[in-house]
């Protein structure tokens, strides 16, 4: 019988390419992205499950508040010797690990010369014991117990030191000192939100801060309760300890630190457990890895359930209006003897094999799909040492994607299935399904579910238009330096007086200078400054330079001078604050500043020579903040090369043969700065380009539902048509009643979502410390777009029955 049924179904989907066409493609579009919205939320619900002891391991919280209680933003860092003192002092953690931030995109070299950026942390021996992860070659137990020694993943090994043994090489890694590579770590059996290309000895840290000269004195770490921002804890609790008990122990400790805090400042540490850092339950500050939070999942989520219901209720839509096609069908089978059951098995078998073709096409598009995604948007987020989001699909998964192309096909043709097998055959025969089809009304569930599915395109469109706004704002902004015809050019190791030196000669080039970091992207460097040395310091972002550094990036002194030219190079004297910097350490006015001496690390004086015009060193996302250009050209690594008008491809080539002439190792990796800045905007673009293409596919989907909505109203009206033509209603008239009712659901879906997609524009655009304002223009314009495409789909349909011949559908009369 399951034969016969398939044989019927397939001849009718045949019979009825259009319908099927519709059907197949509406169901494959919310299925594929079902399937890796899907595939999705399973990666990120995988993320450290495979730690020995995960139920007892805790990531360590912080969070600061100003005398006045205004509290800071949540940490994912905290002070260095937290979870030592957990331990010490408390019996409710049974060991900790710690790690550093401190290596990011750092040049290391090899002895053999090859330099190349690094990523990674300062670790404890006690990683390896916490943690599920483990070494390919070298002894876990001891391989990050030495001072100076450094773990390195297989991949990083292979890049710096190809097919040769590691074990024993060195790694001279710029600002930290030269490292003796122990181990190679394995490949992790799962994910994790801690990815690293490297590890390196957290013992070799108070090495490292004795060991430094003053003036390359780093901020004291390892005893230090006031650096919250530089250090990830977590502690695994003894057998038969709670979290309660773990934050208990954490409150204590606040006290205690809040009572020595000279500037009145409360701690407070929380307890964060590792099944809980990805998905996130909150956004926190300092995070590292990348996951999403947990809002994401749940909108991720929603976004299932609708891009599955819409197309089902479509189906259902579609396959009513099909009922007076397929009345006497039904009339004849009821006539020699099928009931209702066996109806409803057929109708039932149609919509699931209609469902199966659907899984079908929805994993081709769901490959192409996942392609775009991993080349166009989410390889913006995959950090490095992060690992990226997996779309493969195990036997379970596929298995599990089977039935659930059976359940969408069960749940989309049962409702037309139900209600075409309880046809009367008397009224099948003679074509009288009414009650099928329903009666006149004027909004019906059918019309509410399209209404929604075009009121949910429109708030999308208006989302995206206004990231869109805001990008191209953001672009064109004025960063306070002139960013047109700025090349960046990593230093791979090279000497910066020598490169810039052969660069600034050619008549290509008008001017040449070099820093630590770029301005306005994600980087970021900071340090303690203060106004005495017993002083508390005050952390600040800034970047080390030369002395062409002002000129070259076109920066506006407002007082004093730039640095002098016979400033020691090997001495760090001289500071350039900017007016945020004069402001929050109370210099009074920029001239009064200009000539005062502050401290950097209790132990560098160095005198302020002049302050800049607050200019935008971070993203737009962002506020100004106070920031320092310091003078250390030995620790630059990074050029910046400002190009003479004229073609920029002849200037590329030149600097490139001269890059070549004196370094033919390392790759010659000039980009232009705008594209540099472009990128500090990559999540904005992800975010955007993932909801347009929601926004997409949902106005697909939803013009799929008004077609199927205008086919059931043509074909329940196909009599009353060709009598108004008899009677001489022109075309025009007709194409008019028949378009009226899907006009005012069109105009009540723009209603709905005009005020939704304002309030949400407005708390998109609340996030940004400067930001586009917000445009009715645009709203307009997203809703003429989506008017276009809805009249479209009613226009087809409805002139199409207007130019119909009246003497077919009276024919019987």
């Amino acid at each position: 019988m399951l034969i016969n049924y398939i044989k019927i179904a397939l001849r009718n989907l045949r019979s009825h390419k259009f319908f099927t066409l519709l059907n197949v493609g509406g169901l494959a579009l919310g299925m594929s992205a079902c399937l890796t919205v899907i595939l999705i939320i399973r990666d990120q619900l995988s993320y450290d499950r495979f730690h020995p002891a995960g139920e007892r391991t805790f990531r360590l919280l912080s969070q600061q508040f100003g005398g006045n209680g205004e509290a800071q933003g949540k940490c994912a860092t905290t002070p260095y010797p937290l979870g030592e003192k957990l331990v010490s002092d408390f019996a409710v953690a049974e060991k900790t690990t710690r790690l550093v931030r401190g290596i990011n995109e750092n040049d290391a070299k090899t002895a053999a010369g090859l330099t190349l950026p690094i990523t990674g942390y300062f670790a404890e021996p006690t990683f390896f014991e916490v943690f599920g992860f483990g070494l390919e070659v070298g002894n876990a137990a001891t391989a990050l117990t030495e001072p100076n020694s450094i773990v390195l993943s297989q991949k990083t090994a292979e890049r710096f030191f190809g097919s040769e043994n590691p074990i024993g090489q060195t790694l001279d890694i710029k600002g930290w000192g030269i490292f003796r590579v122990t181990g190679i770590a394995a490949r992790a059996p799962g994910k994790s939100h801690i990815g690293f290309e490297c590890l390196a000895s957290a013992s070799s840290l108070p090495v490292i801060e004795r060991g430094y000269k003053p003036e390359e004195a780093v901020m004291k770490l390892t005893d230090n309760w006031e650096n919250r921002w530089m250090t990830i804890s977590y502690v695994q609790l003894r057998p038969g300890k709670t979290r309660e008990d773990l934050e208990a122990a954490l409150a204590v400790v606040g006290e205690n630190v809040s009572k020595t805090n000279e500037k009145s400042e409360k701690a407070v540490f929380y307890a964060q457990s590792l099944a809980k850092i990805t998905p996130a339950p909150e956004l926190l500050t300092n995070e590292i890895g990348f996951g999403f939070p947990w809002f994401v999942i749940w909108a991720l989520g929603a976004f299932v359930v609708l891009l599955i219901v819409f197309p089902c209720l479509n189906y259902a839509n579609l396959a009513v209006a099909r009922s007076l096609e397929r009345a006497k069908e039904v009339g004849i089978r009821k006539v020699v003897g099928a009931g209702e059951g066996e109806l409803t098995r057929l109708f039932l078998t149609e919509s699931v094999l209609t469902a199966m073709l659907s899984l079908v096409v929805a994993w081709v598009l769901h490959r192409g799909l996942n392609h775009f995604l991993e080349q166009k948007l989410l390889s913006e987020i995959n950090l490095r040492g992060s690992e990226p989001i997996s779309f493969d699909a195990d036997a379970v998964t596929w298995f599990c994607f089977l039935l659930f192309g059976i359940g969408v096909g069960l749940f989309s043709g049962w409702l037309p299935a139900r209600r075409l097998s309880k046809m009367r055959p008397a009224a099948a025969l003679r074509s009288q399904t009414g009650d099928l089809v329903g009666r006149k009304r004027r909004f019906g569930w059918r019309s509410a579910m399209t209404i929604g599915q075009f009121a949910v395109s429109l708030i999308f469109m208006i989302v995206v238009g206004t990231l869109w706004s805001q990008l191209k704002f953001m672009a064109l902004a004025d960063y306070g330096f002139q960013k047109e015809n700025l090349l960046t050019l990593p230093l791979h190791g090279n000497k910066v007086e020598l490169l810039a030196t052969e660069i600034a000669q050619d008549h290509r080039v008008a001017g040449v200078c070099a820093s630590s970091i770029l301005i306005a992207g994600n980087s970021l460097q900071t340090t303690g400054l203060q106004r005495e040395p017993a002083g508390e310091p005050t952390e600040i972002c800034f970047a080390q330079t030369d002395k062409n550094y002002v000129p070259v990036m076109k920066l506006r002194l407002v007082a004093g001078q730039n640095f002098p030219e016979n400033a020691n190079p090997e001495r760090e004297n001289f500071i350039l604050l900017n007016e945020k910097a004069v402001e929050r350490f109370q210099l009074g006015s920029p001239g009064e500043a200009v000539g005062k001496t502050l401290w950097l690390n209790d132990s560098t004086p160095v005198a302020v020579c002049g302050v800049l015009a607050d200019f935008h060193f971070r993203p737009l996302k962002d506020a100004v903040e106070p920031f320092a250009l310091r003078f250390s050209p030995r620790h630059c690594s990074v050029l910046q090369i400002r190009l003479a008008p004229g073609d920029p491809r002849q200037s590329l080539a030149a600097i490139e043969s001269i890059w070549k002439k004196i370094d033919p190792v390392h790759p010659f990796e000039a980009e232009f700065m705008e594209e540099k800045m472009r990128n500090a905007y990559s999540d904005i673009e992800m975010l955007g380009g993932l909801i347009g293409f929601f926004a997409m596919l949902g106005m697909s989907l939803a013009c799929l539902g008004l077609l199927g909505m205008v086919t059931h109203t043509v074909g329940a009206r196909v009599k009353e048509i060709g009598v108004r033509k008899v009677v001489g209603a022109s075309v025009a008239q007709v194409v008019l009643l028949l378009s009226r009712r899907f006009l005012m659901m069109l105009g009540l879906a723009t209603a709905l979502a005009l005020p939704v997609g304002w309030f949400l524009a407005g708390s998109i655009l609340n996030s940004f410390a400067y930001r586009v304002p917000l445009n009715w223009l645009m709203l307009l314009g997203c809703s003429a777009v989506l008017l276009f495409f809805g009249l479209l789909t009613v226009g087809f349909q409805a002139v199409k029955a207007a130019l119909a011949n009246p003497v077919k559908s009276l024919r019987s009369e």
